[in-house]
């Protein structure tokens, strides 16, 4: 029998994925009796991503068994990162209660909620109920999530702050997200520790504190923070991806290495995995990485978070553990799953001409090379472009090794890791007496033209500084600090001269292209945020 009507629930747009068609009818029906008509089914997660991209939904029914190597943890960091899932979208995990415990605790993200197996339309109304109320009440915050709108999200997050309404907590937590997003660590940290103050022992509250600590510099402290509340809540899997990037940061890669390990171990998963084999691989510790690099590549098989860099990565190990035979069947198997990826196949012809040299076949070994070398015209990857410069050193061609490995520098030389690879593909290739010219030089010199334009522009000389730039740009269209520091020359020009139309045009495309290669960073959403009220006070006036 059908409960009381409520419009919220007979207007819902709802999602089920389930790979069991028995289960999905079952929650079919129990949707119908809570009033519920318009409901779509996906038996997998590539068909839920195929509904997911055509449309928006208010609530989305996933259980964690999916089948075909993709769980609904994993489908749910996918849709995340993909921008999928819209703030005010509910998204629910069913799993059954053996297996709550480790679900609960096992993602990067969380959903809004769980489902325990069995239970009843009365208890699933009952759990939506809650839920509209608190995302009601967050409307206008998500509102403005959705629009980036990060100083429209710390506003809106005041009001409710005010009001003391019921969802303060999340309030806060939101715009302490935000303020972190904004650089504003100081003011993020006061947040977190109001929040502390309310409930003391939150686990993101007192991540938020160390990564406030952590933006304005105090490395020490934060990492203190990160490491007791590690011992407190051993499977709070964000504090170890915090306590990892400060140990890069301080330059302490052995124990950056151990807390990825460790982390894999109190919470497997595919992305945990993936830093293992990554971390060890520029470390030099081959086993592991092949150990966990193939671990990745068994999980994800015929799973929607499949990744062709990780059939690079494992053939790439094999070769430089002097197994090429090992290392071509990696890439002959994947080639089919990766077809028409240009990518891929780029990557994969510059691990074959390694393979081959090591195999002592060099007619191969050419054939492979012309294969790479056409792509790697047209805005190479950094998988490509090391794997090709190191193809090109091993068959003779130095000169081209040494312009492809100083481009893929320039590209992103604030990158540590990437400056860790291109080091260790001189040391493999017997190259190392190069790595001061070719990666410390190339380094140097990106980071000079940009500190360059910065202090012209901070002396309002724009066009000094505009034209200093701009070649940087042309050189390195993809490298993120030339980037930001376009977007930052052609944003004090804006603040201080007027509005430019051609170049707010220009400050819109360069932080367009840094959100699609930096995704999250918080300068980029800081400068997002600036943008906006320049433009908005250059109309007023």
């Amino acid at each position: 029998m059908a409960t009381v009507a409520d419009e919220r629930f007979s207007r819902l747009k709802v999602l089920l994925i389930d790979d069991m068609a028995t289960m999905r009818t079952t929650l079919r029906q129990q949707l119908q009796q809570i009033d519920v008509n318009t409901v779509d089914q996906a038996s997998s997660a590539n068909e839920a991503l195929r509904f997911l991209k055509k449309g928006r939904y208010d609530l989305i029914l996933c259980d964690y068994y999916l089948g075909n190597n993709t769980d609904g943890q994993q489908f749910l960091e996918l849709i995340k990162e993909a921008g999928l899932l819209p703030p005010a979208t509910i998204f629910f995990m069913v799993t059954a209660e053996s297996s709550y415990n480790f679900v609960s605790t096992a993602g990067e993200c969380l959903p809004d909620d769980y489902l325990i197996k069995p239970f009843t339309a009365t208890n699933l109304r009952a759990r939506l109920e809650r839920l509209f109320d608190r995302k009601g009440e967050m409307t206008a915050v998500n509102a403005r999530l959705a629009a980036r709108d990060l100083p429209g999200v710390i506003s809106e997050c005041d009001k409710l702050i005010e009001q003391r309404s019921k969802v303060s907590v999340d309030a806060l937590r939101a715009k302490g997200q935000a303020l972190l997003d904004l650089g504003r660590y100081d003011d993020a940290k006061r947040i977190y520790l109001q929040v502390l103050e309310i409930r003391s022992g939150l686990p993101w509250a007192q991540l938020g504190v160390a990564r406030a600590l952590k933006g304005v510099g105090n490395l020490s402290e934060a990492k203190e923070h990160a490491n007791l509340l590690i011992a407190e809540t051993p499977q709070f899997v964000a504090a170890y991806d915090l306590l990892v990037s400060i140990l890069e940061e301080q330059g302490n890669d052995a124990e950056a290495l151990q807390t990825i390990k460790k982390s894999e171990e109190v919470v497997p998963s595919v992305r945990r995995a993936r830093m293992v084999g990554e971390a060890c691989y520029r470390s030099g510790d081959l086993a592991a990485a092949e150990s966990a690099f193939s671990k990745v590549v068994e999980r994800t098989k015929f799973s929607l978070t499949s990744s062709d860099g990780d059939h690079s990565a494992l053939a790439q190990v094999f070769v430089d553990r002097n197994e090429p035979a090992k290392a071509l069947k990696v890439l002959n198997d994947a080639k089919g799953a990766f077809a028409n990826n240009r990518n891929f196949e780029a990557t994969a012809a510059a691990i074959e001409v390694q393979a081959h040299v090591r195999g002592g076949d060099t007619k191969a070994a050419e054939a492979a090379l012309e294969k790479a070398r056409e792509p790697a015209k047209h805005a190479p990857s950094e998988k490509m472009s090391l794997a090709l410069s190191k193809a090109c050193f091993m068959t003779g061609h130095a000169e081209e090794a040494e312009a492809v490995l100083s481009q893929a520098v320039r590209a992103d030389h604030e990158d540590k890791r990437l400056l860790a690879l291109a080091r260790k593909v001189l040391v493999d290739t017997g190259n190392e007496s190069l790595a001061a010219e070719i990666v410390d030089r190339q380094a140097d010199a990106v980071m000079a033209m940009t500190k360059d334009a910065m202090a012209l522009a901070r002396k309002a000389q724009f066009a000094e500084a505009i034209a200093l730039i701009e070649p940087a740009l042309l050189l390195t269209p993809n490298n993120t600090g030339v980037l930001l520091a376009a977007a930052q020359v052609h944003l004090l020009f804006l603040a201080q001269e007027g509005l430019n139309a051609e170049y707010a045009a220009r400050t819109r495309e360069y932080l367009g292209k840094l959100e699609q290669l930096a995704p999250g960073n918080e300068r980029v959403a800081k400068m997002q945020g600036f943008f906006r009220d320049t433009l908005a006070k250059s109309r007023k006036a």
